[in-house]
């Protein structure tokens, strides 16, 4: 998971900064959750499970998740609420694969 961390931390850190150029605060934010949930899709179960506890932890010495600290925890949530919906969604994702594949 080392690879996975340093784009997380990539993420999470430029998820956690100011807006982007220009765009509204509220559009900025989403626009961050947006970029960090697409980060964060690409990990598998445990890992999304090991994340968010972490996040949940809050500890400001963890490189990783520091960053996501300053944000509101209704924030925090929905980035918690994403990771731990992973096993759903790898479940769709399967499933589609099965529907695609031909008889």
């Amino acid at each position: 998971m080392a690879g996975q961390e340093g784009r997380e931390l990539h993420a999470a850190g430029k998820a956690a900064g100011g807006g982007p150029g220009g765009a509204a605060p509220t559009a900025g934010y989403a626009q961050k959750e947006a970029l960090l949930r697409a980060e964060m899709e690409q990990l598998s179960h445990a890992e999304s499970r090991t994340l968010a506890l972490r996040i949940r932890q809050a500890s400001a010495d963890d490189p990783l998740t520091a960053p996501l600290q300053r944000w509101t925890a209704e924030r925090r949530g929905r980035i918690i609420d994403f990771l731990e919906d992973s096993r759903r969604r790898e479940a769709l994702r399967r499933e589609a694969e099965l529907r695609s594949k031909p008889r």
